[in-house]
């Protein structure tokens, strides 16, 4: 049986891409198969409130059981950083912080309109006000990327005092 040129191009397409998938893996290993890495994922997941899930190590071969150890001590670390308060509970170190307002900066004044902007995308006009120009301009911004995409958005903002 003779081999035609399209098998020989279709074989050789076959054998390129299981040796590039077995080299994407072998990288994969020496990147993931670190105990710093297991360590530092765990964690990660456990300061996140994750699951527990040590199972990408099981592709590491015999060092598997170490890594899959060094994931779990990093996890107990995280979540031991995390800490949910409750009711009651004190905190010594905290900081107080308070929040100084100057001027009429409510949200029903009219300062807070003190500045309108519009902005124009696909044959439709968006516009809002806001203390400053800054803020106005933003806030008429955001009103539009909520209907398309944001580039579309801050091409041309026209901006004024609303007197």
């Amino acid at each position: 049986m003779k081999t035609t040129l399209i098998q020989k191009a279709c074989m050789s397409v076959l054998l390129h891409s299981l040796a590039s998938c077995t080299s994407m893996m072998e990288a994969h290993k020496a990147r993931i198969c670190q105990k710093s890495e297991a360590y530092e994922e765990g964690f990660n997941d456990g300061r996140a409130g994750s699951q527990m899930d040590s199972s990408t190590y099981t592709t590491c071969g015999a060092d598997s059981a170490t890594l899959k150890t060094s994931y779990q001590d990093g996890y107990k670390a995280g979540s031991a950083q995390t800490s949910t308060p409750k009711v009651g509970d004190s905190f010594p170190n905290a900081k107080t912080v308070i929040q100084i307002g100057i001027g009429n900066n409510h949200k029903d004044s009219a300062s807070n309109k003190a500045w309108f902007c519009e902005t124009h995308a696909f044959a439709k006009t968006y516009s809002s006000y806001g203390a400053t120009e800054l803020e106005a301009r933003n806030a008429a911004i955001d009103s539009c990327g909520r209907s398309t995409h944001r580039m579309h958005c801050d091409n041309e903002v026209s901006c004024r005092p609303n007197h």
